[in-house]
């Protein structure tokens, strides 16, 4: 994580934002990297396969910690509803409702 940190830092424009996804056990870990780089979380959303489940994945947007206030936490991101993708799902992938 360090090494890929270290990257899609160095393509950061000074006031740019990095957006990402990662497995939700990695979560404490990316917030010290992101910490340990001058940079923090302003989004975070956990990714959940049921309405019900556990969460598998974050996405996360970051910038620099004097670009971010407090990081937004968005309601989790369901990916499957009753056998299928979700309504939200089914948007995002350009389906029709």
């Amino acid at each position: 994580m360090t090494e890929w940190l270290a990257v899609a830092q160095a393509a950061l424009r000074p006031d740019g934002r990095l957006a990402a996804i990662f497995p939700a056990d990695r979560l404490d870990e990316m917030r010290s990297a992101l910490a340990t780089r001058g940079l923090a979380m302003s989004r975070l959303r956990m990714v959940q396969a049921q309405t019900h489940g556990r969460a598998n994945a974050f996405c996360f947007e970051s910038a620099t910690v004097a670009l971010v206030g407090n990081t937004m936490t968005e309601a989790p991101l369901v990916v499957h509803e009753k056998g299928k993708y979700s309504a939200e799902v089914r948007a995002m992938l350009g389906e029709e409702l």
